[in-house]
């Protein structure tokens, strides 16, 4: 999992650039929209884990509609947080017995985990 304020400034940022590339679909104009603008519009998505673990695309989400979703996630998914990305992978390969059996493997693990970040520093145009 990402922080929700962290997952907006990069799907807002890959907003902007994907708008000012001309591409077929885009609108140059939408590439001026603020952050707060950004999060306000429809081009934002609203509680997207939520509505797609209940299943409710639109309305209003509930308490109820929370629970259930958190429910979900304590029973069927093992977590991992965006921040912690290195501890979350080394769990998740002790969870499945995925083990780096030599110096090839941990060296493209690390090189799997520097390119991740890598590409925050180019998803964050805020600097």
């Amino acid at each position: 999992f990402r922080h929700p304020i962290e997952r907006a400034i990069a799907r807002h940022s890959a907003f902007i650039k994907e708008n000012q590339s001309g591409a077929p679909g885009t609108n140059p104009a939408l590439a001026q929209m603020s952050l707060a603008d950004f999060a306000q519009s429809e081009y934002s998505s609203k509680d997207w884990m939520t509505r797609f673990l209940v299943n409710k695309r639109t309305g209003t989400i509930t308490p109820a509609d929370v629970k259930v979703a958190k429910e979900i996630l304590r029973k069927k998914c093992l977590i991992g947080l965006y921040d912690k990305i290195e501890e979350s992978i080394e769990r998740i390969e002790r969870y499945f017995g995925w083990f780096k059996n030599n110096e090839i493997e941990r060296v493209c693990h690390q090189n799997q985990i520097a390119a991740a970040r890598a590409q925050d520093t180019e998803d964050y145009m805020y600097e």
